[in-house]
């Protein structure tokens, strides 16, 4: 009779099994299946910790304007990184300026600081006040451009000959024949001789280079387009009208190694 009583004890234990049950799992049992849960968080200053409920799929960024940076060091022939640490941006290059330079020296680097800039002469500022300011990605953003003030036709020349043409007269003496004669606008002084112009020519000269040009044109308040004439010596002509406006013996005409600007601001 005992015998009958143990088994059927023992069934009547294995009937309550919770796998065979349909009830809840007791608080011990979840405890039990559940996955460890980080309580703390990583103390990293400057950075955000990100992470889902449980540990896995966790990660950390730095905040705007601070980058992650992270040591390590050879120990028994293994690297040990240590600590990951979110250090500041900074802009380490030099702001580059299309056509245009800082105002100051360079005192701060630190995200955030700005300066002020000014376009190069023959440029003007298209945008906002003129400021280059350090972003948080650690480049240098400006906020103007600066636009040239001339359009250019390459290998287009402007004929102009001399009304007169006059030999050994020094630049007194051709300034003096040009202010008596109503026609004469511009001369040119040579070795050899003085020449005469008359409008819509304004100056003429021999240039070193093409900046000498553009830079007489935008000092002359009433030049509005130039054209520097190659060859073996450069000349540069200003002119007080655009090229539609130039009387018929100045029609542009090709040029090769001429080339033309017209002020557009």
């Amino acid at each position: 009779m005992m015998f009958n009583v143990k088994m059927m004890l023992v069934v009547v234990w294995i009937g309550f099994l919770p796998l065979a049950s349909s009830r809840p799992q007791s608080n011990m049992m979840r405890r039990l299946l559940e996955q460890p849960v980080c309580t703390d968080n990583p103390d990293i200053s400057n950075s955000v910790f990100n992470r889902q409920d449980q540990c896995d799929g966790a990660k950390i960024t730095c905040r705007d304007g601070f980058q992650m940076v992270v040591a390590m060091r050879c120990v028994d022939e293994t690297w040990v990184y240590q600590r990951p640490i979110c250090k500041p941006v900074k802009c380490l290059s030099d702001p580059e300026i299309a056509n245009g330079v800082i105002d100051s020296e360079l005192r701060s680097r630190d995200i955030g600081v700005e300066y002020n800039f000014t376009c190069n002469p023959a440029f003007t500022r298209t945008g906002n006040k003129g400021v280059v300011r350090c972003t948080g990605t650690g480049e240098w953003e400006a906020d103007i451009t600066c636009e040239d003030c001339f359009k250019y036709s390459p290998d287009k020349g402007i004929p102009n000959a001399p009304f007169n043409n006059q030999r050994n007269l020094n630049r007194s003496a051709g300034d003096e024949e040009c202010e008596s004669d109503d026609r004469c606008t511009a001369t040119r002084l040579t070795m050899f001789s003085c020449s005469l112009f008359d409008a819509p020519t304004i100056f003429v000269s021999t240039v070193t280079d093409e900046r000498q040009c553009i830079e007489k044109c935008l000092d002359m308040e009433d030049c509005v387009m130039l054209n520097l004439r190659g060859g073996n010596d450069l000349s540069c002509y200003l002119y007080n009208v655009t090229a539609d406006s130039l009387p018929e013996k100045n029609r542009v005409v090709n040029s090769t190694f001429d080339f033309i600007a017209e002020k557009v601001c």
